[in-house]
C-alpha cells in the first residue's frame, strides 16, 4: 500500500481479481491500519522485509504451486522492488504502481515541513495540498482525509527510512530480474 495507507481500501478492486481467480491479499505493514506496531513510524527496513516474507511465506504455503506475483503502489511499489531487488523469497513477477523512486517535487514543502517538525515533531500526510499531487479527485481526497485507520501523520524518520531506499534505487534496478510491469501516472 502507499504512505500512510493500509490493505483494506484495495478491497475496492478485488472483484476485478476474484472474478479471474486470482486470490488478492493486501496486508498491512507494521504500524498501518489494522496491524501491531507503532503508528507514525515506519519499520526498519529488514523489519519490512521479514515481514513481507512472512506473508509471501503463508501465500505458498496456503497456495502451493499457485504463481505470485508482488505488487506494490507508491511507497509500497519501493518497498516490493526493494524486496524482489533482494530475492528473499520466490516470486513470478512484480507489479509497481506509480513507484516511489523518487520524491514528486510537488510533495516538498520545505519551509512549512521544517515548521511543522519543529513544533509538533511530525509531518503531514494528508493535506489537501500534499494529496492533490497525487489525484484531482475531491471524493478520494476527502475520503483519504477522513479515514481513522490512514496515517495523517508521521515522524521524519518514515521519510527518511522511504529515503534511504530511493538512494538504493538506482543500482537495484538492472539487478531485478522477473517478469516487471510498471505503471506510471501522467495527468490522469
Amino acid at each position: 500500500h502507499g504512505i500512510g495507507m493500509y490493505g483494506r481500501p484495495y478491497g475496492a478492486v478485488s472483484p476485478a481479481f476474484t472474478c479471474r481467480g486470482i486470490i488478492l491479499v493486501a496486508p498491512d505493514l507494521r504500524g498501518h491500519g489494522f496491524s501491531a506496531g507503532a503508528r507514525g513510524e515506519l519499520a526498519e527496513d529488514h523489519v519490512l522485509r521479514a515481514d513481507l516474507g512472512a506473508v509471501i511465506d503463508w501465500v505458498h504455503r496456503t497456495q502451493p504451486g499457485s504463481p505470485l506475483f508482488l505488487a506494490g503502489e507508491s511507497m509500497g511499489g519501493l518497498l516490493a522492488a526493494d524486496y524482489a531487488w533482494r530475492g528473499e523469497k520466490r516470486l513470478d513477477g512484480l507489479i509497481l504502481l506509480v513507484p516511489a523512486f523518487g520524491l514528486n517535487a510537488s510533495r516538498l514543502r520545505p519551509v512549512g515541513d521544517v515548521r511543522e517538525i519543529l513544533s509538533t515533531g511530525r509531518v503531514s500526510l494528508d493535506t489537501a495540498e500534499k494529496l492533490h499531487s497525487g489525484s484531482r479527485d475531491e471524493g478520494f481526497i476527502r475520503a483519504r482525509q477522513g479515514d481513522r485507520l490512514a496515517l495523517h501523520d508521521v515522524k521524519p524518520s518514515y521519510l527518511t527510512r522511504l529515503a534511504g531506499l530511493q538512494m538504493d534505487w538506482p543500482a537495484a534496478a538492472s539487478e531485478i530480474k522477473l517478469p516487471l510491469y510498471v505503471a506510471v501516472a501522467g495527468k490522469d
